[in-house]
């Protein structure tokens, strides 16, 4: 080891209160979700997930509870590439220390058999969200990548750029089936990090995490 070698930060980007909530026995209220947010905030997690606005008045109520609360740590919301789930989202939790992530169709087996459109369309829906959502006051804008790992290149890239070129600010990778081994997804990483600029973080999200989103 090169005792000269500047040290990586690794930060930690905690799903407990959205993912972690959807397995049997999971549900939590809205002020239980609160109160786990400040313990997990103890531990010094960087970015804790409140939830999906959106997607229950529940979630909503979290994500209000969560965004009074919070000191030095930052929350997350989940939304579609659709313009009223990021109005929900910043309605819920305002722009302030708010990373608003976007779910982007990454794959043609999930665009042709899930969404039913066409890699066009589900290119310009996340061009339209960002800018929407940078709009909205939004600083930190994620756009995460679903099922990254089976998409194809041409595919990718085109949702990097236009992403970045609409004021994203960091990209998400998913291997949403679970089917890469580190090194092919480490090799996924990188090709995100030569199509999109430096500044613009490139991570990986856990498998299975979005298979799930309705």
């Amino acid at each position: 080891m090169n005792e000269h070698a500047t040290p990586r930060r690794t930060s930690v980007f905690d799903t407990t209160l959205r993912d972690g909530e959807q397995a049997p026995g999971n549900a939590m209220t809205p002020d239980q979700k609160r109160e786990l947010a400040l313990l997990i905030a103890g531990l010094g997690v960087d970015t804790i997930e409140a939830g999906f606005p959106a997607f229950s008045p529940s979630d909503f109520e979290a994500t209000r509870l969560i965004s009074k609360e919070l000191a030095g740590t930052r929350f997350a919301t989940f939304s579609r590439t659709a313009r009223r789930d990021v109005e929900l989202a910043v309605e819920a939790g305002g722009v302030d220390n708010h990373q608003v992530q976007m779910v982007a169709t990454g794959s043609q087996i999930h665009l042709t058999h899930k969404r039913g459109i066409t890699r066009h369309a589900a290119v310009r829906e996340v061009a339209d969200t960002v800018r929407f959502a940078a709009s909205l006051g939004v600083t930190d804008i994620a756009v995460g990548i679903e099922d990254a790992s089976r998409g194809e290149d041409d595919l990718l890239r085109a949702l990097t750029e236009s992403a970045v070129d609409a004021d994203a600010t960091s990209v998400i990778l998913a291997d949403t089936t679970g089917c890469h081994t580190p090194e092919e997804f480490g090799a996924l990483i990188g090709k995100i990090r030569r199509w999109a600029p430096p500044h613009i973080p490139a991570a990986p999200f856990c498998a299975t995490s979005w298979s799930s989103c309705p």
